[in-house]
């Protein structure tokens, strides 16, 4: 479990917030001793919000940040119509599962 940030840029300009993602995505994740990625929720005015996601290489490529956005919008869009969402947490031996009855 981590704590999630948000953050608040209601009071900003889009051009202050693209550079505020520029700047954040250039700071190098360790590896060491640290979270292997960052999450943080950007409310951007009381209408939208956004999701800003960082990973390090080590656990992620462009599919799996494909897999993970998807999976965002998903519960994201369920949510939005009231539709129950599993409280199931994500478990990778039934992914490993499905993965064997893929390939099978």
């Amino acid at each position: 479990e981590f704590k999630t940030e948000i953050k608040d840029f209601s009071d900003c300009k889009r051009e202050d917030i693209y550079k505020w993602e520029e700047e954040v995505a250039k700071i190098p994740i360790s590896g060491i001793n640290a979270p292997l990625f960052q999450f943080i929720i950007m409310k951007i005015n009381d209408n939208e919000v956004g999701v800003y996601i960082k990973t390090n290489h080590m656990i992620s490529d462009a599919w799996s940040m494909m897999l993970i956005s998807s999976g965002v919008v998903e519960i994201y869009s369920k949510l939005l119509i009231g539709k129950n969402i599993e409280d199931k947490k994500p478990s990778y031996i039934d992914y490993l599962e499905k993965e064997k009855e893929y390939f099978e």
